[in-house]
């Protein structure tokens, strides 16, 4: 349309330009038609005044558009809004429900995140229970309850039975995040062991080192988790991530005659059944 203006312009040409029997449509698509109708000094036919088809379907003429134009224009920005509100409400309800699922699935992903950038620090793919453990076990506990994990439980495991545990006090990497510590010690041992106490169960890390193992359990699709009670506990008092799981974990109390000092007593039933389990 500007080039028919300039081409009139620029060479002083007189022409006429019949546009009748043309189908027009009157709506968003051709505003800036219709402005050039009214407006061009190119001449036209019938008078510009041409049959097309409305905004509402209706039969009117460009003349009458034209006339109406503020209606026709705020149609147009009805339906842009109407068009950016669809949008944006499409785009809120993803994130929302994508935030739902991330939420309702975080520790899943936590756990993933963390498996995935583990197998990219260390350059290779881990095979599961077939595997070459570097532990038995890896231990969780708090400090409250260090001393009777460094002498009784480690004299009765390591010194005793020749296995290897994973003790967080002694076998982390120092200058690497506790929690990639936690990940490499559940990944790096065939059996984690959870010694519960009150104390325990107050402490930072027991939700994310229980949840961990409890992921790397259904990862392996193997029963793996040992839960040592020091405290007299009931289920109910258990985080509800191990509730869940309660039937799927071998549980062994403490018995108070056994004693909690360096050497214990060893002959109780206890330890078997603890070695037992750390070995299956």
């Amino acid at each position: 349309m500007n080039k028919l203006d300039n081409y009139q312009r620029d060479t002083n040409i007189k022409f006429e330009l019949h546009l009748n029997d043309n189908h027009f449509v009157c709506n968003c698509d051709s505003i800036d038609f219709l402005r050039w109708l009214q407006e061009t000094k190119v001449t036209l036919d019938k008078n510009r005044n041409y049959s097309c088809v409305y905004i509402d379907n209706s039969q009117k003429t460009t003349v009458y558009a034209y006339k109406h134009f503020d209606f026709i224009e705020s149609k147009c920005l009805s339906k842009i809004w109407l068009t950016i509100t669809i949008i944006v409400v499409v785009v809120f309800l993803f994130i929302f429900t994508a935030s739902v699922i991330a939420y309702k699935y975080r520790i899943t992903l936590h756990f993933w995140y963390l498996h995935i950038r583990r197998k990219y620090r260390l350059y290779t793919a881990l095979a599961g229970d077939s595997k070459e453990y570097k532990h038995n076990a890896f231990v969780a506990y708090c400090n409250e309850d260090e001393e009777w994990v460094c002498g009784s439980l480690v004299n009765y495991l390591e010194k005793k039975n020749g296995l290897a545990l994973c003790l967080h006090d002694r076998d982390f990497a120092a200058g690497k995040l506790i929690m990639d510590n936690i990940i490499d010690a559940i990944f790096e041992s065939k059996q984690v062991v959870l010694v519960i106490s009150e104390e325990f169960l107050n402490s930072s890390w027991c939700e994310f080192e229980l949840d961990m193992a409890r992921m790397k359990m259904f990862q392996d699709n193997r029963d793996m988790l040992v839960v040592v009670l020091l405290d007299k506990l009931f289920p109910s008092q258990m985080p509800i991530s191990l509730q869940r799981i309660w039937n799927k974990v071998t549980c062994l109390e403490v018995d108070k005659t056994i004693g909690t000092n360096q050497n214990g007593n060893f002959e109780h039933l206890f330890w078997k059944r603890l070695y037992e389990a750390v070995v299956m």
